[in-house]
């Protein structure tokens, strides 16, 4: 459609060109369609760029994190297929993004659970990286192992988690022992 109002645009100036040059044609008409062929040619471009406006609001939008926002798709050119692809695109982030959250939702739950029941056990549980870095801890180690209540005293803040063994027996020497048969092992 917007070829054809262009189309129809240069033909009505073209021919009003021919008339003025041979005469034939009183000024004030002219000047009238000229200013039609202006007219035309602001609504057309008016027409055309209204959708990427649209189209290029929606994208702000969904940098912003709303996927949830679409855009009304027009007629089946290229700026129609472009509004399609877009609405398609944000329906995937959409459901990624969902797929996402719960993911992580549940990723928590499930380590939540993990820590109320190492919490809990009456068994000391101690992880180890490859390395022989301590991960973690649970209470019931803590106890096994003679800390007192709260954070072992003469060790880093951070204790356990992330220090070797190795730097653990030093900050604490009666870990000596523990520290002695689990390496055996390694």
């Amino acid at each position: 459609i917007n070829w054809l109002n262009f189309l129809c645009v240069w033909l009505a100036v073209h021919q009003l060109g021919y008339a003025w040059q041979e005469g034939r044609f009183p000024r004030p008409a002219l000047w009238s369609a000229a200013a039609l062929a202006i007219l035309a040619a602001l609504n057309s471009a008016r027409r055309m760029v209204s959708p990427l406006s649209r189209l290029a609001s929606a994208t702000r939008e969904v940098a912003a994190g709303d996927f949830g926002r679409e855009v009304a798709v027009g007629p089946r050119d290229e700026i129609g297929f472009l509004a399609e692809s877009f609405n398609d695109m944000t329906q995937a982030l959409k459901a990624a993004s969902q797929a996402a959250e719960a993911s992580r939702a549940e990723l928590q739950a499930q380590g939540e659970f993990l820590e109320t029941v190492l919490g809990n056990l009456s068994s000391g549980v101690l992880t180890l990286d490859p390395q022989g870095r301590m991960i973690t801890a649970n209470a019931a180690c803590a106890r096994i192992l003679g800390y007192p209540a709260g954070p072992p005293t003469g060790l880093p803040d951070s204790a356990p988690a992330g220090q070797s063994l190795r730097q653990l027996q030093q900050a604490a020497p009666f870990l000596q022992p523990f520290v002695a048969a689990i390496e055996r092992p390694l």
